[in-house]
Order: structure tokens, then sequence, then C-alpha cells
């Protein structure tokens, strides 16, 4: 049964910021060692006897992934980001990578249904593409519950 993706809900990513710490100090890192490496990253379901797509429609995917590259790190967030710290040590303290995250956007990705699967990829310069690894699965994630829990929850 495919998800009924009501333009009622809200936005599955409200956010940049809706990832967790780790991957805002890992895209610091790779911002400033390693940030025109080509990388491709993919959504893959392993569990291939739950067709994903039959639960989640492409569309209300496309929807949420548009969504989500429309967003970006507010001024207010950026500060938050800055003041961040860790036994009173800046974890995000060369202005350089919160320049980034004032310009940041999540790059383009692929998307396609076979056979009751989905499958979604990334590509781009490591720096760009990292975000979505958790943004992906947050969507995916919060799609197919949805959808399970409109037809009376989980099984």
């Amino acid at each position: 049964m495919p998800s009924q993706n009501s333009k009622t809900e809200q936005p599955v990513m409200q956010s940049l910021l809706d990832v967790d710490l780790y991957k805002l100090t890992m895209l610091q890192f790779i911002y400033h060692r390693y940030p025109q490496i080509p990388v491709t990253f993919a959504f893959k379901n392993r569990t291939a006897s739950l067709r994903l797509a039959d639960w989640i429609e492409p569309e209300a995917l496309r929807d949420e992934l548009d969504h989500a590259r429309s967003l970006r790190f507010a001024s207010k967030e950026l500060d938050y980001v800055a003041g961040i710290t860790v036994d009173d040590i800046r974890l995000f303290p060369n202005r350089d990578f919160l320049d980034y995250l004032s310009q940041f956007r999540l790059p383009s990705y692929d998307l396609k249904a076979v056979d009751g699967q989905l499958y979604l990829q990334f590509h781009g310069p490591w720096v760009d593409v990292s975000l979505w690894e958790t943004i992906a699965l947050a969507i995916v994630n919060e799609l197919y519950f949805r959808a399970k829990l409109a037809q009376g929850g989980p099984t």
C-alpha cells in the first residue's frame, strides 16, 4: 500500500541541523581535508523482501528530497553551530567552514523504483554529498512508517 504523503503533514526535514552532531564534525573534517574527493552515496534496502516502493510512492519521496534540497542554514543556526563547545573547546572554530555552511545546498540525486525497490544515489564532491547519508535515511524511514501507521500500525 503506497504512502499517502498528505500535503498537510510536515516535511520530514525541517532544518539541515536535523542531523547528528557527528555528521557536522565529520563534514568539517571532510571540508578541511578532502573537499573535492568524488563520492557516490547510495541508499540500499538490505531487507530485499520488503518492497519499499510498494509503501513509499517515488513522487512522495521526490517531494521530500526536493524539500530537503531547498533547505539552507539560517544565520541563527550558524550562530548555534559556532557556539557548540565540549569542555570549553569550540568544535567549529574556523570561520571558513561556517562560511561554507552559509552557502551549502544539498546536491541533486538519482531516484528510481524497480520491482518494488527504491534506488537512490547521490554523486558529487564528498563535502557536498555527505549530509545526504543521514538525511535520505531519515526521509525514507519516516515515509515508510507513516505509510505503515496509516494502515493501522507496524506488522
